[in-house]
This record gives structure tokens, sequence and C-alpha cells, in this order.
């Protein structure tokens, strides 16, 4: 008689769907609402302290995420390694909500630094557990879910955190709250959900060894399948767009004017309530016609919201534009993994969705250091040509060209599955085993 409890538990799409509403409470107060206003608005630093430290975060990412990927198909599980790199990235949140801001702003870029590194690195580990909580024809709604759970927790964030206990004081009573939740909502991910049983990887020698061999192995996987490497390409394109958007708005509506910490709360929540519903209606779009045709209807939406307020440049545009973008990364965050999902050979799915997430960080280094970050300095602060509003305008400006050139990377690639599942299919509603 099989073990079926790993796949017949009924909760598990539910515990896996929360560990996103857990991971974007600590992504939006740490690395989104907070540590860049904090540092630039607050602290008095350039724009580039910011964008050179995620940088750094992803140089080191560009290694160690792969080499998660492999190590834990060496391993032939990834939840211990989820739960290792969430605690270590709830630690530095807790410890950067201490740290004396006074002196030296290093310490402080160092310890942010770690928390974003470790919590990317888990996310790694927890997109492909899609796989082993909710069969093929469901992934769409379960990934739609989880979306939507984590635009929710974006909500709370705000309400509990930015609201109740940040207020008009300093943003740096934020991080350790962030590190809490983080923790407490991830808690049923990393204890309840149980791994489809597979066979690890057989290794000669060590386990690192062998998984730097499995990453070399795996970047020309990837080059044998074309599909998945262009659309890992329009991937970065598209997330170099979103991802610098979403770290430099509050600074941008800083700039702008006419906004106070609340009103710029309530900007954020709006979106975050469109892109909840986007992600439910995604979930089945994807479902019904399949993850391309959504991702390419969005992609252009988002561009026409970041086009208009970086056109006209008026503080009404961000509220207009806010959830017209919010619904658009619903459907974006939603479609795009179960597009990896059918790309990725069913073997290889660590190692190919460590490059579907390295694609994201990447592009989180480059759009705010190239695109953002650079424009800002080179048309404000080394040529004043512009006001830091005007740099910033065009920095949002070729932010959409961006995303549009993601859309026509992805726009030729077929969604079709690229092989058939072999592997049993677990199922979201089955009664738990009698005397378990």
């Amino acid at each position: 008689m099989g073990d079926a409890s790993w796949s017949q538990w009924r909760g598990a799409p539910f515990a896996w769907a929360l560990y996103d509403f857990a991971y974007s409470i600590f992504a939006f107060l740490l690395m989104v609402r907070f540590f860049p206003t904090w540092v630039i608005n607050d602290l008095g630093r350039p724009d580039w302290y910011v964008s050179v430290t995620q940088f750094v975060v992803v140089v080191i990412v560009v290694v160690a995420m792969p080499l998660a990927g492999a190590l834990a198909d060496q391993l032939g599980h990834r939840r211990p390694l989820l739960g290792a790199f969430t605690l270590v990235a709830c630690g530095a949140s807790a410890v950067l909500g201490v740290l004396p801001s006074g002196g030296s702003i290093l310490p402080l870029l160092i310890v942010a630094g770690i928390g974003v590194l470790f919590a990317q690195l888990a996310f790694a580990q927890y997109d492909p557990l899609l796989a082993d909580v909710a069969p093929a024809g469901s992934r769409g709604r379960v990934s739609g879910l989880a979306v939507a759970l984590g635009f929710f927790g974006t909500i709370v964030a705000l309400v509990v955190v930015a609201e109740l206990i940040v207020g008009d004081g300093s943003k740096q009573r934020a991080f350790a709250p962030a590190g809490l939740l983080f923790l407490v909502f991830a808690l049923p991910a990393l204890v309840l959900i149980r791994e489809r049983p597979r066979p690890p990887v057989e290794a000669r020698g060590s386990v690192t060894r062998a998984s730097f061999a499995q990453f070399a192995r795996s970047l020309r996987e990837v080059r044998r399948h074309p599909r998945a490497a262009r659309f890992l390409l329009g991937r970065f394109l598209y997330a170099d767009a979103i991802a610098t958007l979403s770290a430099f708005l509050t600074v941008y509506m800083t700039r702008l004017g006419g906004f106070s910490e609340r009103e710029k709360n309530l900007v954020v929540g709006l979106a975050v309530l469109a892109a909840a519903g986007g992600a439910i209606a995604a979930g089945r779009l994807v479902e019904w016609h399949g993850p391309k045709r959504p991702l390419l209807f969005v992609l252009p939406l988002f561009s026409g919201g970041v086009f208009l307020t970086a056109g006209i440049g008026q503080p009404w545009t961000v509220w207009v534009a806010g959830p017209i973008v919010g619904v658009a990364l619903g459907f974006v965050w939603t479609a795009d993994r179960v597009f990896m999902l059918r790309l990725a050979p069913p073997a290889l799915r660590g190692q190919f969705f460590g490059f579907f997430n390295l694609a994201s960080r990447l592009a989180s280094a480059f759009g705010p250091l190239l695109i953002w970050s650079a424009t800002v300095w080179v048309l404000h602060q080394r040529t004043g040509w512009l006001s830091a509003l005007g740099a910033s305008r065009a920095a949002l400006a070729g932010l959409a060209l961006a995303a549009l050139v993601g859309w026509a990377v992805i726009r030729p690639v077929s969604d079709e599955h690229v092989a058939e599942e072999t592997e049993l299919e677990p199922t979201l509603a089955v009664a738990p085993a009698q005397g378990a």
C-alpha cells in the first residue's frame, strides 16, 4: 500500500499559497515600501546606494540560486533549503530593525542585502513545489490563489505595519515586524507540505562539487530548449520594468509631490487590491486559454499605465495608473510561473526554476541600476539637464519601453507542454487515509 498522504492532504495547496502571503509581507516592507525611501529620502543618500546594494546581492544570487536548485535536485528535497533560507532572511530583517542609523550606512546596506539575498534564495525553492501540491489541471488556479494571497499580504503589511506601527515615525520600525510576520505565516509550508517522492540525483564526490557540475549541465539544457531560453530573456525584460517600478514608486511620488505618507500607502493599497483581483481572474484564464494569451494581453496594459504618468507628470496620473498597473501585475505573476512549468522538463524543474527566478533577480539589479539610477544620475546629478522629477519621469518611460520589448520577445513562444508529465498527479481534495 503506497504512501498517499504526501499528495492527498487537501490543505497542501493553501499551505503552499500562504507562503506567498508571508514572503510578500517581507518583500514589500523591506524591498519596496520602506528601505529605498528610508535610505534615499530620510537618510539623504543618492538613489544608487539602493541600486548598488541590490546589484551586489544579485551578483551573489547569480551563482547561488541555480546552485541551490541543483543542490535540491541532488538531495531530492527542496523544503529543507526553503526553511533554512527563510530563517536567515527573517533574522536579518530583525537585526536591521535595531541597528543604529546615525553613523555609517554600510552595516545597514549589508544586513539588508543579506535579508534580500536569502529571501530570494528561499523563493526559488518555493516555486517548484507547485508541482507537488497541485495537479497540472489546477496549477493555474492554485498559482492565482498564491498571487492573490501575496497581494493580500501587502495589504496586511500596509494596514498593520505601515499604518499602525510606522505611521509618520521612523521607517526602521517596519523591519523587525517584517521578519516576524514572514516567519509566522511561512510555517505551514515549512512544516506541513510533503514533497513528491523523488530519487536524489546520483553524484560523485561532494554534493557541492556535484551541484557545480549539475549547474553547468543545466546551462546546456536551457540552450537545448530554445523556447525556455527565449521566455527567460523576455521575462528578464518585463521583470526589469516591474521590479524597478516597485522599488522606486514611493521615491517617485515623493519627488512628484502632493502625497502624504498615508496617501502613498493608499495608492499602493489600491494597486494591490487591483492586482489581487487580476490574479484571481488570471488563474481562470490561464486554465482556459493557457498562460501565454493573458500575459501578452497585460504587458502592453502595464506599459500604457507607466507611460501615462511618465508623460503627464501630475499626481492624479498615479491614482489612475496604479490600479491599471496592479491588474497587470496580478496577471503577470499568475501566468508566467505556469508558463515556465510548461516549458521546463519535469526532471529538471529545480534547475529551470532557478534560472526563472534568476531572470527576475538579475532584472531587479540591472533595472534599478541602469534604467533608473543611471538615468537620474546622468540627467540630473551629473549634468543638471533635468530636475530630479524630470529625470525620474524619463526613467519611468524607459521602464515602460523595457516591458514592451519583453512582450515582443515572448510573443512567438508557444506555451505547449515541453513533454507529457508522467509522474503521478496529486489531487486537491481527497479524503485523508483512514487511520492516518
